[in-house]
């Protein structure tokens, strides 16, 4: 098995409704289970980012199946790069919507506090996730208050 992360983002498109991310979700972790495929989704109403661990070629058929779906388009692949370890093994898909927590950490990462990815250095994309990856405890609890 050749270990591999991939990162990419995606702007959503009209097909896209807020009731279809109960759907992606689900598909998502079931398939997700099934090829010993780890990682997070970060949605905002405009934006997906999204980073898996897994598989070489799982990566790159689930990634050809992503793109295919019509909810979002600008799909651009900031890193496929093998890695020596996994950051998010005990999540199939762990899920993590825009909320006023992360606000701090897009300031510093984007040029506002305002989710948007395409606005994040190349060079920076992974060093995002794995703040992202701290925040997930919060973001739950969050949501589980509101």
């Amino acid at each position: 098995m050749s270990l591999t992360r991939l990162i990419y983002v995606s702007t959503i498109t009209s097909e896209f409704s807020l009731g279809d991310i109960d759907k992606i979700l689900e598909s998502s972790y079931r398939r997700n289970s099934a090829n010993n495929i780890s990682g997070v989704l970060y949605f905002s109403t405009r934006y997906f980012m999204q980073y898996l661990e897994g598989d070489r070629a799982d990566l790159e058929e689930t990634y050809a199946r992503i793109i295919q779906d019509r909810r979002h388009a600008n799909c651009i692949v900031y890193e496929l790069e093998p890695i020596e370890k996994r950051e998010f093994e005990d999540w199939s898909l762990a899920y993590i919507p825009q909320s006023e927590s992360l606000r701090s950490l897009n300031s510093r990462f984007m040029q506002s506090a305002q989710f948007n990815p395409y606005d994040i250095p190349q060079q920076n994309v992974f060093a995002f996730i794995l703040e992202l990856k701290a925040y997930l405890p919060r973001v739950y609890l969050e949501g589980l208050t509101c």
